[in-house]
């Protein structure tokens, strides 16, 4: 076989290869959540996404009040944590915690008629809780839980 032909097949291996990988890219989980009106809840109240996934959020802020959207890993403490800390953080900070251990993700503080997107690599398997921590939402019942499997 000759040299022209040798790199032909070479350039034709290395296409391939280079293709295979280029498809093995995480397709995007795209998920949706609202709040709506004057109710203090999201809708969904529960989603499920797969471990690993890259995931993007949307989160259409319909309602007559400012929200954000808080992602943790951890049980009832944790959350609570959290949530105190997004009063520490006060309105100018979004009430986004600061130094917080737990959170995966969070949206900034939306107002009445705002949407805004969070992008995530979803976690190991298993239950995650996300609230709002504009005060004295999460204990109006603004929480959800995602699941990871």
């Amino acid at each position: 076989m000759n040299n022209h032909f040798r790199r032909v097949f070479a350039g034709l291996g290395c296409a391939v290869m280079l293709a295979s990988c280029a498809g093995g890219a995480p397709a995007v989980t795209a998920l949706t959540v609202r709040a709506t009106g004057a109710e203090m809840a999201y809708q969904p109240a529960s989603m499920t996404v797969p471990a690993g996934a890259a995931v993007e959020l949307t989160f259409e802020n319909n309602s007559d009040f400012s929200h954000n959207f808080i992602l943790i890993n951890g049980d009832e403490a944790t959350l609570t944590a959290v949530d105190v800390g997004g009063d520490k953080a006060g309105e100018s900070g979004g009430y986004i915690p600061v130094n917080v251990p737990g959170t995966i993700a969070e949206s900034t503080l939306l107002t009445a008629g705002q949407t805004g997107v969070v992008k995530f690599t979803a976690p190991a398997a298993g239950t995650y809780f996300y609230f709002c921590t504009y005060p004295s939402h999460l204990e109006a019942g603004m929480r959800g839980v995602l699941t990871v499997e």
